[in-house]
């Protein structure tokens, strides 16, 4: 591939893996988590992945557990299209309708990098189509942890999660005045501020990392992103802390069964990505 040429769709994700610190290992861990409990719910285990992009997870795990029933989805045309070729021959069937109308139970249900792009209303779907044994595995980047002290308190005592343009309400009284009058309390605005800081330090992180590599491409792609998830509201990018994503899960009736943070142990700004084991409460 000449640098003039520039790389396609399924180079890209490629490069993402080599360019882009942790991803790989995030990777690693989703597939490993999805083949332990695909193995735990017998011979033929119903393994569903949503947004499955090019398929490459879905192949991952096809090849560990060749005797299950695995269907990877993805709607957005142009990756169902990189998905089909990819999964050609591999007996993984692809779904290309919305995730909501799919109605057949499964045992295992995963998304890769998928969760902080989807309106949070589908988790009460998946929720439905696990069987009452059955677990969801997400892998995804977040926003590192930026809910602290009071802020941290006001999203584990939520009694919902609303997204207002991008600023975060916790209850349905904050929600109706937003509805009625447009109003966002100081809470919400802080919580952005400092949502937005540690979200500079992620990305600064992550663009030097792929410079010093010349993965320039990964480079150009996480700028890209950076513009977009500094954007309030953003319909491009948007990540929010472990804090908030956790408590949306346990709103949606999900209980983590085992929680696996991919990065420096001693550096929480660094540690964006996190692989969630769920099961349903």
């Amino acid at each position: 591939m000449s640098e003039s040429s520039g790389p396609d769709a399924e180079d890209i994700e490629e490069l993402m893996r080599r360019g882009h610190p942790y991803l790989a290992d995030t990777a690693d861990a989703v597939v490993e988590a999805v083949t332990r409990a695909a193995r735990a719910a017998g011979d033929r285990p119903r393994i569903f992945e949503i947004g499955c992009a090019s398929g490459i997870l879905s192949s991952r795990v096809r090849a560990a557990l060749p005797g299950a029933r695995m269907i990877a989805s993805e709607e957005l045309p142009e990756l169902a299209s990189l998905a089909r070729r990819r999964l050609e021959g591999t007996g993984v069937e692809l779904y290309t309708g919305p995730f909501c109308e799919w109605s057949e139970p499964v045992d295992v249900l995963f998304s890769g990098g998928a969760h902080h792009h989807l309106d949070t209303a589908y988790l009460g779907h998946a929720r439905r189509l696990l069987v009452e044994d059955g677990v969801y595995v997400i892998g995804d980047e977040l926003c590192p942890e930026y809910c602290h002290g009071p802020l941290g308190e006001r999203i584990a005592a939520a009694e919902v999660i609303r997204y207002a343009g991008g600023y975060v309400l916790t209850t349905t009284s904050e929600w109706a005045d937003y509805e009625m009058n447009g109003t966002v309390p100081d809470a919400a605005v802080a919580m952005e501020r400092r949502r937005k800081q540690a979200l500079w330090r992620w990305y600064r992180f992550v663009v030097d990392q792929a410079m010093a590599g010349g993965h320039y491409e990964v480079a150009v792609a996480e700028l890209t992103s950076t513009r977009d998830d500094l954007v309030t509201g953003s319909q491009a990018e948007h990540k929010m802390s472990p804090a908030i994503v956790e408590r949306e899960l346990a709103l949606a009736g999900f209980v983590p069964r085992a929680r696996h943070v991919i990065g420096p142990p001693d550096d929480p700004s660094l540690q964006s990505f996190h692989v969630y084991e769920l099961v349903r409460g």
